[in-house]
């Protein structure tokens, strides 16, 4: 018990005194009607926590886990074909590329080829130009085109005039 004036001597005397506070404090709070008020948000909020685990229990009890479970092992073939699609697709753009390669060095080779071919025409073209063997003539000498225009009228003659007279040109004789 207390004495009479209220005090304590030693070491229990901080606690009472603590103690004290404490109990002013809730009856200044109850006299004031705060901790009223604590209680009942407190038990207003433990009775919606309690509706939301009701509707979550009613939520969770109207799932169809067999769905679910049928959506999960089709999102799993479609997973397991998609890495089979990649796999091949990776297999056939391998390929391509290799086939690329090979087109590659195809056209490359080709083209050498014809800067080959375009150095030897330019050669020849060149010749043309200059007037260098029969062609060039052909291309440069005008008396030369004429001589063998002449020729060739004089073939057309030789050959009309074989045919109206064989007998000039052919003679067949049997023993």
């Amino acid at each position: 018990m207390l004495p009479p004036e209220g005090l304590l001597n030693g070491e229990n005397k901080d606690v009472m005194i603590m103690a004290k506070e404490i109990l002013n404090s809730v009856r200044h709070k109850i006299e004031e009607g705060e901790l009223n008020e604590r209680i009942r948000t407190a038990s207003n909020t433990l009775k919606t926590l309690s509706d939301l685990v009701t509707k979550m229990d009613i939520k969770v009890d109207r799932l169809d886990m067999d769905m679910y479970n049928r959506q999960i092992a089709d999102i799993g073939d479609a997973a397991r074909a998609m890495r089979e699609t990649t796999t091949r697709a990776g297999n056939e753009v391998t390929t391509l590329a290799r086939q690329s390669q090979t087109s590659v060095k195809q056209v490359e080779e080709t083209a050498v080829r014809l800067s080959e071919l375009s150095v030897q025409l330019n050669a020849i073209a060149t010749k043309l130009n200059d007037g260098e063997g029969s062609m060039g003539e052909l291309l440069h000498n005008k008396q030369y085109v004429q001589n063998l225009n002449s020729t060739v009228t004089e073939l057309k003659l030789l050959v009309e005039d074989i045919k109206k007279n064989p007998g000039r040109y052919v003679s067949v004789s049997v023993f």
